[in-house]
């Protein structure tokens, strides 16, 4: 017991001992000044995810004052930007961040905009809109339209099961939304053939209106049209068969629409072209399905599996499978196909026709021998129109234009389009919406009257060196609207970057590429060492009010672009193969090629890649391409600091 007390005494003296001598030992804190003696705490990190979930909700640093990891969190219809040290403003954390006390971190988002898209099914074109995650969609203020049919609703599958909700409906992913059409019943009517007393059935499909049976009429002292097999009961049944030079009357070829070969046909009627044949084909939504949709619905064989080759006979155009004559007095396929002649030759030995068979689904357009036996369509005069024309106005969106509207040619076109003229602004184009769109060209075919809308972009000096470059707004961001071109010469400075090929012509076109730490401005040790610096609001060697997009802001422009950001946000001329985009929101990317050091460059014309102020690593940081080869992605990555790159600034917020 004595030993014990001595030894208690001791200790309690060497404490003492070390307070009065001043240690910098400290029981409240966890770690001394030093770092170095640890007493068992830590930091308590929460985990706000400010309307997401995450797991684990709190973390606990290491000696160090860091942590190990940070969780992702989860949010339905949000991209996550990170951990920030407040819920707005504050500053971004990583792995890397100590901490000095108990703190809370908060996940910030960006919400999800998608694509909706119509499919009319058939019918006329309907707009695409883009709505923001839990958003409903606004339902079109003109419903598509489609020849033969009435518009029954918009809804969620192609089979028209579910009904689209517009009221209560709302977008959580990418969508399309289909039309639902009801057929029109088919009005079949009659006329009389005056020359032989025999009726025919006729009917009206989208403008046109055709025979609903097959021509039976037997051309007086003629013995170049007969019945199948020679059998009267088969022209009873399938109509007869012309040679070309028959059904035609002796007339020249016509590609024209109408024809004006009146040929075999009777009174008011005349011989289709091959035009107006695929005028019938387009009209009931393609060649590719018109011979189902034609085909009468009894009378074709079946196949091997016993798969009726029946059509739907939707249209009521009764198509029947009357065979023909081939060479000699060869007869076939009367059962299995049908075939008919159109007014137009395709040289001096052959004609155009249609051909339908029972086991397949379209609507052949095909080649035969003039001196063939096949069936006839006769369709109904209408009377010749003049070309209709139509007006396109140029809406100048804020400028001038001269003149303000302008009619088309017989041919739909333009002749030429107008420049328009706005104080300051730089005009990049006609797009056929203010905002969005596709870019018109003079070769555009107008189908209706219409309004395009001018393009512009606005323009901003770089007070360093009187530079003037191209901004726009997408969405809530301001960008450069083309490459940094900014050599840091000015006042004597030493020049940076360098030109593709050290051409001077390519820095005019393409901008100026650097590396890593000449476009972040930091020290170029920085290219092979860890900066550990911010990506928020980096000005690097941008202008004054503007800086170095982060990832996050890179994201959001893609997100707000939408899918086939590529596409929309490459310039409509200078890549390779045709790999060209639709600039649709004046982005204009242009390829500026890559350089791996000052005297070696690769890819101009080809690829565009564009640094981010975002470290990955020691050696790397983050970057955005485009290809010409892959036109509609757009791609991220990351790469070794020393690449030469472009540079796109975006304006501080």
């Amino acid at each position: 017991m004595k030993r014990l007390i001595i030894l208690l005494l001791a200790a309690l003296m060497a404490l003492l001992s070390c307070a009065e001598n001043g240690s910098d030992y400290q029981f409240d804190n966890p770690w001394d000044d030093r770092g170095t003696n640890y007493n068992g705490g830590s930091r308590t990190i929460t985990f706000d995810p400010n309307g997401g979930t995450v797991s684990p909700t709190p973390g606990k640093t290491n000696r160090d004052k860091k942590l190990d990891s940070l969780p992702t969190p989860a949010r339905d219809g949000y991209d996550f930007n990170g951990w920030w040290t407040a819920q707005m403003n504050g500053t971004k954390v990583d792995v890397n961040t100590i901490y000095d006390d108990n703190s809370i971190v908060y996940a910030r988002w960006t919400i999800k905009i998608y694509d909706v898209t119509f499919n009319s099914q058939n019918g006329s074109a309907v707009s695409s809109q883009r709505i923001e995650y839990g958003n409903k969609v606004t339902e079109p203020a003109s419903p598509p339209t489609r020849d033969g049919y009435t518009f029954g609703g918009w809804y969620k599958e192609a089979a028209c099961t579910n009904a689209w909700d517009f009221t209560s409906d709302v977008v959580t992913s990418t969508r399309t939304l289909y039309a639902k059409w009801d057929k029109v019943p088919v009005s079949v009517e009659t006329f009389t053939d005056t020359r032989d007393n025999k009726e025919y059935k006729k009917v009206k499909i989208g403008t046109q209106t055709w025979m609903a049976e097959n021509l039976n009429y037997d051309v007086p002292n003629n013995t170049s049209d007969v019945c199948y097999g020679n059998n009267p009961d088969n022209c009873e049944k399938y109509g007869r068969l012309y040679n070309w030079s028959t059904a035609m009357g002796e007339s020249s070829s016509s590609s024209l629409s109408p024809s004006g070969v009146q040929g075999v046909c009777p009174a008011g009627w005349h011989i289709p072209s091959d035009a107006e044949w695929t005028a019938l084909t387009d009209a009931i939504g393609g060649a590719s399905t018109a011979g189902t949709k034609l085909k009468a619905a009894s009378g074709w064989y079946h196949d091997y599996d016993w798969r009726s080759g029946n059509g739907t006979d939707e249209y009521g155009f009764s198509a029947l499978p009357g065979g023909g004559r081939g060479s000699g007095d060869n007869f076939s396929d009367a059962g299995a196909d049908g075939y008919w002649w159109s007014a137009t030759e395709d040289d001096a030995y052959n004609a155009r026709i249609r051909h339908m068979r029972y086991n397949i689904e379209s609507a052949y357009r095909g080649v035969v021998s003039k001196t063939y036996l096949d069936a006839v369509r006769c369709v109904m005069d209408a009377e010749i129109q003049t070309p209709t024309t139509y007006t396109v106005t140029f809406d100048a969106n804020g400028g001038t234009v001269s003149p303000t509207s302008d009619t088309t040619g017989a041919d739909g076109k333009l002749a030429s389009l107008p420049t328009p003229t706005r104080s300051g602004d730089i005009f990049v184009g006609w797009f056929t919406e203010a905002a969005g769109g596709t870019k018109v060209e003079v070769s555009k075919v107008y189908s209706a009257n219409a309004n395009i809308y001018a393009r512009w972009v606005e323009s901003f000096e770089d007070s360093r060196d009187g530079k003037t470059y191209k901004k726009v707004m997408i969405g809530n961001q301001t960008w450069m609207a083309e490459n940094l071109n900014y050599d840091g010469k000015e006042n004597g400075g030493n020049e940076i970057g360098a030109c593709y090929n050290n051409s001077a012509d390519s820095c005019e076109k393409y901008g100026r590429l650097y590396n890593w730490s000449t476009a972040m401005d930091i020290n170029a040790s920085y290219d092979s060492s860890y900066w550990n610096g911010s990506d928020v609001n980096h000005q690097g060697i941008c202008p004054a009010g503007w800086h170095l997009p982060s990832s996050a802001e890179r994201v959001a422009l893609v997100n707000y672009v939408g899918s086939s950001a590529g596409t929309k946000l490459k310039s409509t001329s200078s890549w390779y193969n045709n790999g060209n985009g639709t600039d649709e929101y004046g982005w204009s990317a242009l390829p500026g090629g890559v350089g791996f050091d000052d005297d070696f460059f690769l890819n101009a014309g080809e690829h565009g890649v564009w640094w981010s102020a975002t470290e990955i690593d020691t050696i790397s940081a983050d970057y955005q391409s485009m290809s010409y080869s892959d036109g509609a992605s757009l791609s991220w990555n990351n790469f070794n600091k020393p690449f030469l790159f472009s540079v796109r600034c975006v304006a501080d917020q």
